[in-house]
């Protein structure tokens, strides 16, 4: 299937095969900064261009359960604060419509999934292994969860001591993402303080 996790200036993409494996991933671009008129303009452009991609090989579309404040809050917290644009409620709202209404047309199913901690799982685990942004990672974790494929507990890509790695062990499910995602913020923490006295 499609994973699409959507983002204040682009649609990042991802496609999976029948075994759950990502094959291609993609960014679809736009421009939500300009009027209203302008703004739909130009996600429809990019929605149509998602749209083309289910079309072209016959996949389904997953996007994550629409939840305003949680949503607003993830981009307005995200990775990288300083280029961060506020995606508006309406803005968020009328991809998602575009999406389910554009899919409809073409008879494509869009399936909706739980948005918890697809982000934190796409950076720790998929992001650096396979080379792709952390949103396309997002986008990966989407379209695996779109097709029932269970996460392990495990992260891949991080550095971290002894006792963070036997207190991860402690957890499971959701509670086991929340300690990874604190763990990496607390190193970006770290970073950011430490590239701040260099």
């Amino acid at each position: 299937c499609i994973g699409v996790d959507i983002n204040q200036n682009h649609l990042a993409i991802s496609e999976t095969n029948s075994q759950g494996n990502i094959i291609k991933s993609y960014d679809s671009n736009f421009d939500a900064t300009g009027t209203v008129h302008q703004n739909i303009n130009d996600i429809s452009l990019s929605v149509k261009r998602l749209i083309n991609i289910a079309k072209a090989s016959n996949k389904s579309i997953v996007i994550e359960k629409l939840d305003f404040s949680k949503k607003k809050n993830a981009l307005k917290a995200g990775y990288n604060k300083k280029r961060n644009v506020q995606l508006s409620s309406f803005a968020y709202s009328k991809i998602k419509y575009l999406i389910q209404a554009r899919a409809k047309d073409a008879g494509i199913e869009v399936l909706e999934v739980n948005p918890a901690y697809t982000s934190v799982i796409g950076k720790a685990k998929y992001s650096k292994r396979l080379g792709i942004s952390i949103h396309r990672a997002a986008a990966y974790v989407i379209a695996r969860r779109g097709m029932n494929k269970k996460e392990k507990e495990t992260v891949f890509q991080l550095k971290l001591a002894e006792s963070e790695r036997k207190m991860l062990e402690e957890h499971n499910g959701n509670a086991y993402w929340k300690k990874v995602q604190e763990l990496i913020r607390a190193n970006e923490k770290t970073l950011s303080q430490e590239s701040q006295v260099v």
